[in-house]
């Protein structure tokens, strides 16, 4: 990602619909850097996360998230931004040590959740209620 100060002096870019970031690490920036895509509809962070970034739970926008091969550990708050992302139809979150099960009773639009290699330990709550949903993907856990 650019530095801090690339941001500077810029409103944004709501126009971008779709972002896919991959890199070794997230910086301390990443989430300021995420806050100014407030338009994406697509969003794939692969950068070793070990949490839910706030920029992205903010995208009331997006449509597709995958962050598949992060280090994400969910907590009780995180849980919480992740259900308010009701306009999801589609969520990957393989191979994440998450912890806590993700709340998906509002995301009435998910079309596929992967939960692969989570280590999850009951049924994602909420996914029995989800009529869109055509893919739920919860081996290796």
């Amino acid at each position: 990602l650019p530095p801090a100060s690339f941001l500077e002096g810029t409103s944004g870019f709501a126009h971008i619909e779709q972002l896919i970031i991959t890199a070794e690490r997230f910086p301390a920036s990443g989430d300021a850097f995420l806050g100014k895509f407030s338009g994406l509809k697509v969003l794939k962070l692969d950068c070793v996360l070990t949490e839910l970034p706030l920029a992205v739970t903010a995208m009331t926008e997006l449509q597709q998230l995958d962050l598949c091969g992060n280090d994400i550990v969910l907590n009780q708050d995180s849980v919480q931004r992740l259900a308010s992302m009701i306009q999801l139809d589609y969520l990957n979150m393989n191979d994440n040590p998450l912890g806590l099960t993700p709340d998906v009773t509002r995301m009435t639009r998910l079309s596929l959740l992967d939960l692969r290699g989570t280590g999850i330990r009951q049924w994602p709550v909420g996914a029995e209620g989800l009529n869109e949903l055509n893919l739920l993907l919860l081996q290796e856990n």
